[in-house]
């Protein structure tokens, strides 16, 4: 994609309301699901795995709900700068907010640990617009036009990106500086990036650095999740849970035990409303040492 033609597409979409954006990029993404064959399949092994009870229509159905998921979530990121103050606090509500101000009132940084679940950008701008100013650590998206429009609407409201995989050192320095650090714990990492653990039941390779960095800064981990309201698409309420740091010792034991809680947590939310999840990931991809692969895509 060209980036002036990217740069002039997104200022055009950026003056339309909310209101018509929303319903015509919901159109979009579920025309964008009947031809994107290779996602549909990789949502489909996803969904067997973790559930592999459920009726094939239902299944098809968390699917295309995904894909309008996604395009719900475009449409209101393209906005974002452009909701005042008024409509975040009355869109986006807040809840258990005393779990993650609680412990960031102890002085020292707290991870805010969440999923590519609902609208996870707008959850994070709407908190630093609101309530205080976070760190978000993301992965680089291919598109360097692409990467900076996103990163820009991340620091519109006085939020700061760490690039992901370069971070190691500069996180731990704002932790120890106290502040709350965002991350997405629910995809597929590299053998020397992360351990085995349990996933709907089935291992699945977790990024580690950030238990290990808590445990050795006693930062906690706060899950943290946006629902989408059923009744209205425009509002989210934002439920943050207590922290799921383990009471133990052995650094080891604390990374597994850490994992096995964040994933749990997962699966939780991710039962309770599978449309909202990004089912088009391969989240099962890196596989224990002799293990076949799960995805021939």
């Amino acid at each position: 994609m060209n980036a002036l033609f990217f740069r002039r597409v997104i200022s055009l979409l950026e003056r339309i309301p909310l209101s018509l954006l929303m319903p015509f990029f919901e159109t979009l993404g579920l025309v964008y699901c009947l031809f994107d064959g290779k996602h549909r399949k990789i949502a489909k092994i996803n969904l067997d795995i973790a559930f592999p009870e459920m009726e094939e229509e239902k299944k098809n159905m968390i699917i295309r709900n995904s894909y309008k998921n996604l395009s719900r979530m475009a449409a209101e990121v393209i906005k974002i700068g452009h909701l005042d103050d008024e409509y975040l606090r009355e869109n986006v509500i807040f809840e258990g907010l005393e779990n993650i101000l609680g412990p960031h009132g102890e002085g020292t940084g707290v991870f805010a640990v969440t999923a590519h679940y609902g609208n996870w950008e707008l959850m994070a701008s709407t908190f630093g617009k609101v309530v205080a100013n976070i760190d978000v650590i993301v992965r680089p998206q291919r598109e360097s036009f692409i990467n900076d429009y996103v990163n820009k609407k991340r620091e519109l409201f006085g939020n700061s990106v760490i690039v992901k995989f370069e971070s190691a050192r500069e996180v731990i320095r704002r932790v120890k500086g106290g502040r709350i650090i965002g991350v997405l714990m629910d995809q597929d990492t590299h053998l020397h990036r992360g351990i085995f653990v349990n996933f709907f039941g089935l291992p699945a390779c977790t990024l580690d650095a950030i238990p290990r960095i808590a445990f050795a800064t006693g930062a906690k981990m706060v899950p943290v999740f946006p629902f989408r309201d059923p009744r209205n698409k425009f509002r989210h309420t934002v439920r943050f849970y207590p922290p799921v740091n383990p009471d133990t010792e052995d650094r080891d034991d604390f990374v597994r035990l850490s994992l096995q809680n964040i994933n749990a947590k997962f699966e939780e939310i991710i039962a309770k409303g599978p449309d909202h999840w990004l089912w088009l990931h391969r989240r099962w991809r890196t596989r224990p040492p002799g293990e076949e692969a799960i995805y021939d895509i």
